[in-house]
């Protein structure tokens, strides 16, 4: 038999301290790259269909496992549980069909981070935004 460990690192929450320099509210979305499949993902933005969730400051949105848009609507989504071995990135991104999409913080988790909050900023945008997130042990046996 033989075992193989890994984590889950799962996106619970975000919180808006201070939304971007632009007009009116940000249309967040994340970009995650994990050293597991080593291709970045959109959560929730669908390059084609352009989703993204309106938030404005002081707006909390849970994202697991619907998302409640400040318009009252509900995303019904997947669980933001992404798997990783040793690191996985995840950024948050305000989609602009205008100018282009600017970057509001990033952060990189490592194998060795527990579950908690982080704080993710962008000086050039202004912009401050809070990340709830779990992360857990995984192992498998075959």
């Amino acid at each position: 038999m033989a075992e193989f460990k890994f984590k889950y690192l799962t996106l619970q929450s975000i919180r808006c301290i201070t939304h971007s320099s632009g007009a009116g509210n940000d249309d967040v979305y994340f970009r995650v790259l994990s050293d597991w499949d080593k291709s970045w993902k959109w959560i929730p933005r669908d390059p084609g269909l352009q989703n993204s969730w309106d938030i404005d400051e002081d707006s909390n949105i849970q994202l697991q496992p619907k998302s409640k848009l400040q318009n009252g609507n509900e995303v019904e989504g997947k669980i933001l549980a992404f798997i990783f071995d040793k690191h996985i990135r995840v950024e948050i991104w305000d989609y602009d069909s205008i100018s282009g999409d600017d970057y509001l913080g990033g952060h990189d988790f490592y194998y060795t981070d527990h579950s908690g909050g982080k704080t993710f900023s962008s000086v050039s945008e202004n912009s401050e935004y809070y990340i709830e997130y779990k992360i857990t042990d995984v192992t498998i046996i075959v």
